[in-house]
């Protein structure tokens, strides 16, 4: 009788550990980084427990994979990558990874570049253009 007892006992106790979940938690959150325009950039987070779905945003709406673009969310064991080949001015957002009832964030800033003459040129064709007018 008594070892029928301890038998259930551990028994309820096994069942009672397997149905309480561990929380998964970010062991690592996004972070917020600065990049020059069309520089491929990395975002990433981690996860205390692998193989987890999460969910990317950009300023709050879903980011759905752009092939063309080559943005495509990825997940290595614990770890949720999103990566951006060639960055672009509209990509400076705030990004969110959710998990349930958890989420991490980090801001992405894409600094743009000059991409018109340099200052010297631009004052060469002032000059040769003032002098062909005069």
């Amino acid at each position: 009788m008594l070892v029928s007892i301890c038998v259930n006992s551990v028994l309820m106790l096994l069942l009672m550990c397997a149905l309480v979940e561990t929380k998964i938690t970010f062991t690592s959150p996004l972070k917020d980084q600065t990049v020059p325009e069309e520089q491929s950039v990395t975002l990433e987070c981690e996860l205390s427990k692998p193989d987890q779905k999460v969910q990317w945003l950009k300023n709050g709406k879903e980011i759905k994979p752009d092939r063309k673009r080559g943005i495509l969310p990825k997940v290595e064991g614990t770890k949720h990558i999103l990566t951006i080949p060639k960055a672009l001015l509209d990509d400076t957002a705030e990004y969110t990874v959710k998990l349930k009832d958890q989420e991490t964030k980090g801001k992405l800033t894409v600094e743009g570049t000059n991409h018109c003459c340099p200052q010297n040129l631009v004052f060469k064709f002032c000059l040769v253009s003032s002098v062909l007018f005069m």
